[in-house]
């Protein structure tokens, strides 16, 4: 399987019965065209379209996530089999961040939670959270703002419940502190993760 990028979307190829399926995508992974190069008898062709079209929408199909702990390093997402596309700051109005043993968002009108936004498959998120560390997490749909200040809906995963303010876990906020340093997340808000 081979992939390829397009100016106004992506196109993913198989090569599959003795021809080539190009799957074409516009900028919201919604699957817009599919073409079949190749000499397969047509029910061998409609059989095995079918089968991929599924394959392709459920696996491929990328979704907006935003990461504002560890996951917004996306090398170390693709130690982890993840391929993020689309990588770029933002942050969520109405969450501030609260570290405990591990981070999480809390709803605070007033505050603003900087991070990462990425598109990654379902296949990938599932992936993602499904080691021990991080099972506890749960989706919740979110409006990522970018610096031109448009909106996106995301996906972003939360502790369904909080830590307390007695849990502390000075090592996590280190390393979070430098991983939001190094992507130039805003200085003030870098200073105020402990």
């Amino acid at each position: 399987m081979s992939i390829g990028q397009q100016q106004k979307g992506r196109r993913q190829e198989f090569h599959s019965c003795g021809g080539l399926l190009s799957v074409l995508f516009n900028l919201h992974g919604e699957i817009v065209r599919v073409e079949y190069a190749g000499t397969v008898p047509r029910t061998a062709i409609a059989r095995t379209c079918l089968i991929l079209f599924f394959a392709v929408f459920m696996v491929s199909r990328r979704i907006e996530v935003f990461f504002y702990g560890l996951f917004m390093d996306a090398d170390l997402l693709r130690t982890k089999g993840a391929d993020p596309l689309n990588i770029r700051p933002a942050c969520v109005p109405g969450f501030a961040l609260r570290i405990g043993q591990r981070a999480t968002l809390l709803r605070i009108p007033d505050a603003r939670a900087h991070g990462i936004l990425m598109e990654l498959t379902h296949g990938e998120i599932e992936q993602l959270y499904s080691e021990p560390s991080v099972r506890a997490y749960r989706p919740e749909a979110v409006l990522a703002e970018l610096s031109d200040g448009s909106r996106i809906p995301a996906l972003c995963f939360n502790l369904p419940v909080p830590p307390g303010p007695e849990e502390v876990n000075s090592e996590y906020a280190a390393k979070l502190r430098d991983l939001a340093r190094r992507l130039g997340l805003p200085s003030d808000y870098v200073e105020s993760i402990q």
